[in-house]
């Protein structure tokens, strides 16, 4: 079987090693990666096809660096540019005129250069869309691209469901921080710490936390900042969470990933048995890791069979018993700009559970 993100990781790889060569030496890197039997899987004499000329106008011909055809129908077309270089209109008009050409008519076209951008174009209504996909190492959408470009996988609906679920969640997502405001966040927690405690205490409580929302330097995203980690470390001058007599880290270093410090937290606090019956089954439910964790799906799944969304991705690590932790498949879906975010709800959870455990 292969693993799609090792191979996703070796792309990395190879485009770091490869990042100031030329655009003829990029494309004979990605026509053996396409050929490869044990990557892609195209035959390269006939389904890789290299600089295939199409008539514009009378005279002019243009030539797509690849098109990826199967039997005798011709799948995508693949635009390669220096990975130097950034995306621009050039390059994107250039791709769509290649999708658009009455001897393809493709649906499904690939822009690489700095990054790797998946294009879907529905030529019903004249319209494109695309997915930004960074060359990083374990990106998850990354392993998917490799998995929908395997010849044996090559499947155009779902490659089209894949940019469009993405697509929607992006605009969600910038749907939801636009409503985001200071004034609801007070409400909110107004109203959850209400039912266990007075509400002049919450309000007294709450007026001294601060909460600030601001734009990014990139000017289009939002900014959480309810509490720093550094904040809530300095309350109680404890690097460490202390449960059943079990020491655990209440922040990751620097070194590594969320991912990797949520399942190496996991591993010590089932190992240990520090978890209640409760608290597991808790994690099982998407309610209560989102308000917990800030993730879309339930933190801990028991069957692999429950472990994707509604269009089929798997949102778990691993696909058998050797990868559980504890018995239970662990959700892979953390996001890179809510890393802080994370760091806070993490920590804050394991001194819920240290709390819990000293009374």
């Amino acid at each position: 079987m292969i693993d799609y993100m090792k191979e996703w990781n070796y792309l990395v790889d190879e485009h770091s090693r490869n990042l100031n060569e030329s655009e003829d030496k990029i494309q004979t890197l990605w026509e053996s990666y396409l050929s490869h039997p044990f990557q892609f899987g195209y035959e390269n004499a006939g389904e890789v096809k290299s600089k295939y000329s199409l008539h514009i106008g009378s005279t002019d011909r243009e030539a797509p660096d690849i098109m990826l055809q199967k039997g005798n129908n011709i799948l995508c077309v693949i635009e390669l540019k220096r990975y130097t270089l950034s995306k621009n209109d050039n390059f994107e008009k250039q791709l769509l005129n290649y999708m658009t050409h009455t001897d393809l008519h493709l649906s499904v076209g690939v822009l690489i250069c700095n990054k790797l951008y998946m294009y879907w174009y529905d030529h019903s209504q004249n319209k494109s869309e695309f997915l930004e996909i960074p060359f990083e190492r374990n990106n998850e959408n990354g392993a998917t691209f490799v998995q929908l470009f395997i010849k044996e996988n090559y499947d155009e609906e779902k490659i089209r469901a894949f940019v469009h679920e993405h697509i929607h969640q992006a605009q969600n997502i910038s749907a939801i921080k636009n409503e985001v405001t200071v004034e609801l966040i007070r409400k909110l927690l107004s109203e959850y710490f209400s039912h266990s405690y007075a509400q002049d205490d919450c309000d007294e409580a709450l007026s001294q936390i601060p909460i600030a929302i601001g734009h990014s330097s990139a000017g289009s995203s939002y900014n959480f900042a309810p509490v720093q980690a550094e904040d809530f470390v300095a309350r109680d001058g404890k690097e460490d969470v202390v449960i059943n007599g079990i020491s655990l880290p209440r922040y990751r270093d620097s070194a590594t990933s969320v991912q990797d410090f949520v399942k190496q937290t996991l591993k010590t606090l089932f190992d240990n048995n520090l978890l209640s019956t409760e608290e597991i089954k808790r994690l099982q439910e998407k309610e209560y890791c989102q308000r917990t964790f800030g993730i879309q799906f339930p933190l801990l799944q028991k069957e692999w069979k429950n472990c994707f969304d509604g269009a089929g991705k798997p949102r778990y690590w691993g696909y058998s018993p050797s990868k559980k932790i504890g018995g239970f498949y662990v959700c892979s879906q953390w996001w890179k700009h809510h890393f802080s975010m994370y760091d806070l709800n993490i920590a804050n959870w394991l001194t819920a559970l240290e709390v819990e455990s000293n009374r």
